[in-house]
């Protein structure tokens, strides 16, 4: 009934003569954004596009901090009817984003971003949100959440974001497969600059307990490039520090990313551990088809009560340089030609040099740390 009423809002507005842009300020130019100045203008670009407004080629731009108050969120953008337009929060935080029980397949700050075609080059940039919280229990099929959107695909540049997550949580003891990454569920086709995932506490977690199959990922669950032309899509400068546990009895689970396919993954780290019960389970990416350069992982994996720490399971052919861990425990691929990693040496874990192959572009060193991305969130430098 909700639904219904904010379709037929939209229609009335349409009628009116009033547009897409009734009661933001600004023209929705990228010269002129509208601008989200409230929690009460974020929650009418949830309804109005939920009720019918992809914002096709629009640009929004937040202009201070918002606070959601924990109020049941409802994600900006559905399967019938995706955000399609660029947003830039500006370094600006979002906090206390709560989702429990929502319907939706599509589960985070946006639901589903892009699917269909998009004009221009949109992007989603700027967006720091603090205190997260989604939980779902659901029966259905294709389930994905991330902290800022379920899913996005159809060329979308993703840069700059971030989360501090208290809770990502998903339940299904009857069935039901998800695929749920920290930052984006899915991202297909897309590619990420200066993105990361915290925990907002000591305990917050990424936790998924299923008798289906499930793909789980610290920062993204599953990352492809382009299915039709196979072009590779691209992360850059991201990193997870998030506990990753997992009970299910097929899944594909990495620290980093679930799966990555016909992607480049670059210059990224890892420092939370993962639980799992079995499958493709890894510190770093659970399935790697694609390739790589200057990565590392500092967490533990825990595959039924063993101890290990396989980097990834890959599935063959990939070029990944200049990898690293902590320790070595055992590394798992699955048909690959060489071994790929290697454990950091003493220099390098101590913060007295760059492992080789890192570039000063990129990484700093902090003397008794392992080495730190330098990277930017609206305009700022966080790193």
């Amino acid at each position: 009934m909700k639904e219904r009423k904010s379709i037929l809002f939209v229609l009335l507005l349409s009628l009116l003569g009033i547009g897409r842009g009734y009661g933001f300020e600004g023209a929705g130019t990228k010269d002129s954004p509208y601008k989200i100045q409230s929690a009460a203008d974020l929650l009418m670009l949830s309804e109005r596009v939920n009720g019918g407004e992809q914002y096709d080629g629009v640009h929004f731009f937040q202009t201070s901090d918002i606070d959601l108050q924990g109020e049941p969120w409802v994600p900006i953008g559905t399967e019938k009817v995706p955000f399609l337009g660029s947003y830039d929060g500006a370094g600006h935080t979002v906090s206390n984003l709560v989702i429990s029980g929502h319907r939706s397949s599509r589960l985070g700050l946006f639901g589903l971003v892009g699917k269909g075609g998009a004009t221009g080059n949109p992007y989603i940039s700027g967006i720091r949100l603090e205190g997260v919280t989604i939980n779902a229990t659901r029966k259905e099929e294709d389930l994905a959440i991330g902290a800022l959107a379920g899913e996005v695909r159809s060329g979308y540049t993703v840069r700059g974001c971030a989360a501090k997550i208290r809770s990502l949580s998903f339940e299904n003891a009857v069935g039901g497969s998800v695929t749920l990454g920290g930052l984006i569920g899915v991202a297909d086709g897309c590619e990420l600059w200066d993105c990361w995932v915290e925990q907002a506490q000591k305990g917050g977690a990424i936790e998924v307990k299923s008798s289906d199959a499930c793909v789980v990922g610290g920062l993204l669950g599953r990352f492809e490039g382009y299915a039709m032309n196979k072009t590779q899509a691209q992360i850059q400068r991201a990193f997870a520090d998030v506990s990753v546990r997992v009970e299910a009895v097929r899944s594909t689970v990495g620290g980093f990313v679930g799966v990555a396919k016909d992607v480049w993954v670059s210059d990224c780290f890892s420092l939370g551990d993962v639980n799992g019960l079995e499958g493709d389970v890894a510190i770093f990416i659970g399935r790697m088809e694609g390739s790589g350069q200057c990565c590392y992982t500092m967490g533990k994996l825990n595959v039924k009560g063993v101890t290990k720490n396989p980097l990834m399971l890959a599935a063959g052919g990939e070029e990944c340089d200049n990898f690293y861990y902590k320790d070595y425990f055992g590394l798992f691929l699955s048909g690959a030609k060489e071994k790929y990693g290697r454990k950091f040496s003493e220099t390098a874990l101590k913060g007295e040099i760059l492992p080789e192959g890192f570039s000063q572009r990129s990484w700093e060193v902090h003397r008794g740390q392992p080495p730190l991305l330098k990277m930017r969130i609206g305009g700022m430098s966080i790193r």
